[in-house]
């Protein structure tokens, strides 16, 4: 189960998805968790540090990776975001089945 948000250091809208995404997940278990990967060197420059940038059709950030939800074989990627509290809301509806507490 891969799940990963792809930021960037200047990026207004990842900042926003950072606000609340460590909160989040701490109530899930740790192999459920998101991981956030800095994708800054990646855009600016080429440099690749993170092979599972090819795996995801990356079309910039934030760009959101989640296999594994709800049991489901497909992985949903979601790339930008309209506010903060639609993102939010979208992930706590597709993990609240795995939230510990």
């Amino acid at each position: 189960m891969i799940r990963i948000l792809l930021t960037k250091k200047e990026c207004p809208f990842c900042r926003t998805y950072l606000s609340f995404l460590p909160m989040m997940n701490m109530r899930l278990p740790p192999e459920g968790r998101i991981i956030v990967i800095d994708t800054t060197n990646y855009e600016e420059y080429g440099i690749n540090e993170h092979p599972i940038i090819n795996k995801i059709k990356y079309e910039g950030t934030p760009t959101l990776y989640l296999e594994g939800v709800g049991g489901s074989k497909k992985a949903i990627v979601v790339t930008g975001m309209t506010s903060k509290e639609y993102a939010e809301t979208f992930l706590k509806t597709l993990l609240e089945n795995e939230f510990i507490f």
